[in-house]
């Protein structure tokens, strides 16, 4: 018969597929877990990923496993185990992947049979590479399946935590005024920490990112007993002030119309920035006309810098647009 027309096996894919069928059907059989195989063509390092199963339940434990097959990977013994020969292409590979990799070696007839787990300081240096040590003693067989389950790292139950999630979610949909509290401590370490939790749950999605439109107060319940009035107490100012430079898009979220509201604050800050006086219980604007002009363009362009990321229709920049305008007239201080 004429081999010319046939396509051709060579032994290399017969030793390949062998040796992950045989280590499939111990991680499926014998361990009770779930095997994934890399097809081929999508192989640069690694043959199969390892879901691990306890008392019936996948709870997103994974391994990722290096199969070599033949007798070929057993010559390089030395006292107390083998040397496993690698490509210094898969080491930063290895090293990059979030979950942890464990090399295997299998004999032509599958009596010997071996693995580890690749660390970067257990690696030296070869000549044509790298290569690790594969103890004599770690073995593939049942008793693995405690070992692996270490090395994969204990599944997190996050049930709690979603569910305090959602309910948090639930009181935020069904408010229609939000009242954010700063703590002492954000002021005076001048953190942007909670500001920025909690804004991000206002924008989980646009559901809720446009309901909170202008609907955010912000307090200093801390700040109570002091006798002063919030724009007079420096660190307040100084805090409200820096938020504008980096970019906390309060033109957004802070309430700018009724009675005290927040965004009023930001404009504050500006004037005791700039040391300017009260009289006849307002700010005397003028005096720092340009200061007042490109104070309010940063907070305009931080709006714009907001909407255009959160896919915002231009109505809705024009609306609160058109709110700041009017909040920049002659104030009253709180």
């Amino acid at each position: 018969m004429n081999s010319e027309f046939f396509p051709k096996r060579p032994h290399s894919h017969k030793q390949g597929s062998s040796g992950y069928t045989y280590f499939s059907h111990f991680v499926v059989n014998d361990l009770g877990w779930i095997c994934h195989s890399i097809p081929q063509e999508n192989d640069y390092g690694i043959d199969a990923l390892v879901e691990i199963v306890t008392d019936e339940f996948v709870k997103g434990q994974w391994i990722a496993i290096q199969i070599k097959h033949g007798n070929s990977y057993f010559k390089n013994f030395h006292d107390g185990g083998y040397k496993y020969y690698g490509k210094n292409q898969h080491l930063n590979y290895y090293l990059n992947l979030n979950i942890p990799v464990l090399l295997i070696i299998l004999d032509n007839d599958f009596n010997k049979k071996f693995w580890t787990k690749f660390e970067i300081d257990k690696t030296s240096k070869a000549s044509n590479g790298w290569w690790i040590e594969i103890p004599e003693h770690q073995k593939l067989n049942k008793d693995v399946s405690s070992i692996w389950q270490t090395i994969a790292g204990p599944p997190i139950d996050f049930s709690s935590a979603i569910k305090n999630q959602w309910y948090i979610d639930s009181k935020i949909e069904e408010a229609g005024l939000y009242i954010l509290d700063i703590p002492k401590s954000e002021i005076i370490s001048n953190s942007y920490n909670l500001v920025m939790s909690f804004l991000e749950k206002l924008m989980k999605n646009q559901y809720i990112l446009r309901r909170s439109m202008g609907a955010v107060d912000i307090v200093f319940s801390e700040y109570d007993n002091d006798p002063r009035e919030i724009s007079e107490i420096p660190e307040i100012m100084e805090w409200l002030y820096n938020s504008v430079s980096i970019g906390i898009p309060w033109a957004y979220f802070l309430r700018k119309i009724g009675d005290h509201p927040s965004f009023k604050l930001i404009i504050y800050s500006l004037f005791f920035k700039n040391n300017i006086p009260r009289k006849n219980n307002q700010f005397n604007m003028n005096k720092i006309r340009k200061k007042v002009i490109d104070f309010m363009t940063i907070n305009l362009i931080n709006l714009n810098n907001f909407t255009d990321f959160h896919n915002l229709p231009e109505s809705i920049n024009r609306k609160i647009s058109e709110e700041i305008f009017l909040v920049f007239m002659p104030i009253k201080p709180k």
